[in-house]
């Protein structure tokens, strides 16, 4: 029986992501995530077998190494195309920070004023110090060079999250689906971009640390990027609503999770 329902569950999230565009034309995506939220309900619990699997974190493997780094010069390449032009779809806010990083850098700005998009200036000094760095002939390689680096280390992130609640296999899949969402690529090259990619990545992994294993490193990460979010812009308010919810939604699971969970995630908070 379960994989009848895995395998229904693949055909409807199949279905859902190429009817997307077309729903999104129309203005219907809504009732599309919707529908997909109510698919996961009603077929992943009844193939679920009652445990969480989470594994506790291993030193990755040279083999490891070498696919990772292979996939982040690959991300670096498709960041990289075309870095003379400017990025499509170059909108008011995006020039808005890239404007404000420089006059932090050249008038001597606060850095954690707010900016026009009611936000801490702090990520505007990041990308205002890499444009002045490697100057005014090349500012349009400079746009990118900082949402750029942080595309290129969200995948080793991401892939260590994953390896703590998958096997690498897994990981390496979802690895890969996120190197081929336009999203992901065309955040590679604006402000403020991949930068909250990389955060959101970083709270996982920290979050997810501390239900599986003792120790402060999960902590720290999972902190400390939460805390970087929230200076980045308004969506990463969610992390703090998910790091809110996620006792409620652990409790079930608590003799499966590691001694102390509950203390680390008030720490990390």
């Amino acid at each position: 029986l379960r994989p009848i329902q895995d395998l229904l569950f693949g055909v409807c999230l199949a279905v859902m992501i190429a009817a997307f565009p077309w729903s999104y034309g129309r203005g219907l995506h809504w009732w599309l995530i919707g529908g997909g939220f109510l698919a996961a309900g009603w077929f992943l619990p009844a193939g679920r077998s009652g445990r969480l699997g989470l594994r506790a974190p291993v030193p990755a493997t040279r083999a490891e190494y070498a696919i990772l780094g292979a996939l982040c010069l690959g991300v670096l390449g498709l960041s990289l195309i075309r870095w003379r032009e400017v990025p499509p779809s170059l909108g008011e806010d995006e020039a808005g920070f890239i404007l404000n990083g420089l006059r932090i850098w050249r008038a001597g700005d606060h850095p954690f004023h707010i900016n026009e998009a009611i936000l801490p200036g702090l990520s505007d000094t990041l990308h205002g110090f890499f444009l002045t760095l490697i100057g005014d002939p090349h500012q349009r390689l400079g746009l990118r060079v900082y949402t750029t680096l942080c595309a290129v280390l969200a995948i080793p992130v991401l892939y260590r999250w994953m390896c703590l609640l998958g096997r690498p296999s897994t990981a390496l899949t979802g690895v890969l689906l996120l190197m081929a969402m336009p999203f992901f690529n065309y955040y590679a090259r604006v402000p403020p971009g991949d930068d909250l990619v990389l955060a959101q990545a970083l709270f996982l992994y920290g979050v997810t640390r501390c239900l599986a294993t003792g120790g402060r490193v999960g902590v720290v990460i999972g902190g400390i990027a939460l805390g970087l979010a929230q200076w980045n812009y308004h969506p990463s308010r969610l992390l703090v609503l998910y790091l809110l919810l996620l006792p409620v939604a652990a409790l079930p699971y608590r003799k499966q999770l590691a001694r102390g969970w509950l203390l680390r995630l008030v720490a990390l908070g």
